[in-house]
C-alpha cells in the first residue's frame, strides 16, 4: 500500500463531502481525509472501509488489488461464540437465524 502513497502528502485543501452518516477518515496512506467506504463499496489499500461499523476490505484472493467492504466475519463469529458460551444470554424463544442477526 505504502508504495502507492506520495510523500509528502498531496491532499486537496477541502474536506470531502460525505453522505449523511458517513464519517471522514484518513486514506490508507494516513494522509488525506476521505469518506469512509461503506458496506458493498469497492476498497483497496488507499480507499478504506468504515472501521467504526466493523467493515473491512475483503479481497477475492491474495493477488487481488481491490476488494469490497464487508462486515468483519471474525467479529461476528466471536460474538456468536460468546453468545453461545453464556447460556443465560441465549433467548430460547428466537429461531437460530434471528440470533445471528442480533
Amino acid at each position: 500500500v505504502r508504495s502507492h502513497c506520495a510523500y509528502p502528502c498531496q491532499c486537496t485543501n477541502r474536506d470531502p463531502v460525505c453522505e449523511p452518516g458517513v464519517p471522514h477518515t484518513r486514506d490508507g496512506c494516513g494522509c488525506c481525509p476521505v469518506c469512509a467506504r461503506q458496506d458493498g463499496d469497492p476498497c483497496d489499500g488507499i480507499a478504506v472501509c468504515d472501521q467504526r461499523k466493523g467493515l473491512v476490505c475483503q479481497y477475492d484472493d491474495y493477488y487481488s488489488a481491490a476488494g469490497v467492504c464487508r462486515a468483519d466475519y471474525r467479529k461476528h463469529v466471536r460474538d456468536l461464540l460468546f453468545l453461545y458460551s453464556t447460556p443465560s444470554a441465549v433467548p430460547t424463544n428466537l429461531p437460530l437465524h434471528e440470533l445471528a442477526d442480533r
